[in-house]
Parts: C-alpha cells; structure tokens; sequence
C-alpha cells in the first residue's frame, strides 16, 4: 500500500532518486524492463508475463495520477481563495487609494500579501509542479520500459505487418487475421 508523504510528497518506501536514472543522454532512460547486464531481449524473446508486468506499473501511475488531481483540485481551490482576496482588497485600495493607505491595517496587509502570502503562494504552485515531474519515480518496486523496449515493439509489429501482409489499419484495430483482440 502507498503511503502519501507530505502534501504532494512522494510515497514513503516507494521513493526514487533522479540519480538512480542516471546521468548520460543515453541513460536518462527509466529501468527497463527487458534490460538485462548483457543488454536488451530482442523482441522475439520476450515473454508475455515480462509484458504483462507493466500492467502494474501501469495501475500505479493511473493511481498516482488520481492522487494528484485530487491534491491538485484542493490546490488550486486554495489559491483560487487568494486571488478572490488580492481582487477584493485591489478593488477596495482603487476606490480610494490615500483613505486605504491612510489605514496602517490596509497598508501592513498589503505588503504581508506581497511578501510572505506571495512566497506561500510560490511554494503551493512549486509542490504540484514538482510532484507531477517526479511520478515515475515513485516506484522502485515495478518496471518501466525503455524507449529500446518501444523501438523493439514497434520493429516487432511491423515485421508482424510485413510478414502476413497485414491491412494496416484492421493492425491498428487490433484485428489479425479476422480476429479481433482488443
């Protein structure tokens, strides 16, 4: 189970680094799941349950991504709140600005607004960022593919399309050969 850490943390037990992915253009990529030491299965190897796998990781960013719209929801509810504020003591501050800044009340607060309220505001809109940047890496315990697992896929279905002379569009249906898998 997923334990959410902090208002748009990441899950405790489930984290990982950004370091973990790597450094190098060429290893940017997420763990593969057909990566091997000796390299990657060719397409022809993999196994369905390899494949099947991924369903889970699947699950998990469907999950993450429910998560996040509902703090994200909440986040935007609270800064929506603010700026119904900044527009109401704006609106009231035009109407006569020497009486609303006469008030030492009116002229504290609108520089606690600009100030500390502002930085606030910035943090808030930072944490939802920061959060959805970081989803797949919340999860050190499922498999992502690498984009060598996508180009192997692609290179399969097209051999697959070559080879049986495949319509193209009934592949993209999912039909083979009048049977439909969907």
């Amino acid at each position: 189970m997923l334990v959410p850490v902090g208002e748009y943390g990441a899950f405790h037990g489930h984290s990982r680094s950004r370091a973990s992915v790597g450094n190098t253009q060429e290893d940017h990529r997420r763990p593969g799941l057909l990566h091997r030491e000796g390299g990657i299965k060719t397409e022809s190897s993999k196994e369905p349950s390899e494949v099947e796998s991924l369903l889970e990781t699947h699950k998990r960013i469907i999950d993450d991504l429910d998560f996040y719209i509902e703090k994200e929801e909440s986040r935007l509810k609270a800064l929506k709140k603010h700026l119904n504020q900044y527009k109401k003591e704006h609106e009231k501050a035009m109407e006569d600005i020497p009486n609303y800044l006469g008030n030492p009340i009116n002229a504290f607060t609108l520089i606690k607004r600009l100030t500390t309220d502002l930085d606030l505001i910035e943090e808030r809109i930072k944490k939802g960022t920061d959060y959805i940047k970081n989803v797949t890496m919340n999860h050190s315990d499922v498999k992502y593919p690498t984009l060598e697992d996508l180009t192997g896929a692609a290179q399969a279905l097209t051999r697959l399309q070559e080879t049986y002379r495949l319509n193209v569009h009934e592949l993209s249906e999912g039909i083979l050969n009048g049977v439909v898998y969907r």
